[in-house]
């Protein structure tokens, strides 16, 4: 990923097609899961990429391309990733969040209200599996 970043020309304010879905598809971790983990990053395995890498659950990471794309075109990665989101929604994955939702940082609120715009509820309590097991409104 660091690579289509690198190749950013200076100056440029939008990603091209090409490089948008060559992000896209890169930052797809675990992309045949069909549960999403969403969560806060933390420099330790309580990291939502750490605990979906474990289960094999879904998530999104660009690494260290995320800031490395920020910083050439200003909310990029964020861009990225609501598009990430939004095809999961249309595959119907379960959702489920390895943090609270008062933990949460700016991209982690940004999925959450994505979550919740599109119908789904957010349980008060951890499940036994430490995670918040997330369900659409009606199932």
């Amino acid at each position: 990923m660091n690579q289509v970043v690198d190749n950013i020309k200076a100056g440029e304010t939008e990603l091209s097609d090409s490089q948008f879905h060559t992000l896209l598809e890169a930052s797809d971790q675990n992309p045949g899961s069909k549960t999403t983990l969403l969560g806060g990053w933390y420099p330790d395995n309580s990291s939502y990429e750490q605990i979906a890498n474990k289960v094999e659950y879904n998530y999104y990471d660009m690494g260290s391309a995320y800031n490395n794309l920020n910083d050439k075109i200003s909310g990029a990665g964020g861009q990225i990733n609501v598009v990430w989101l939004d095809e999961k929604i249309k595959q119907g994955n379960d959702f489920v969040l390895s943090s609270s939702r008062e933990e949460a940082g700016d991209s982690l609120s940004m999925e959450i209200d994505k979550l919740k715009e599109n119908g789904y509820t957010f349980p008060d309590k951890l499940s036994s599996d430490g995670l918040y097991h997330i369900v659409k409104a009606g199932e």
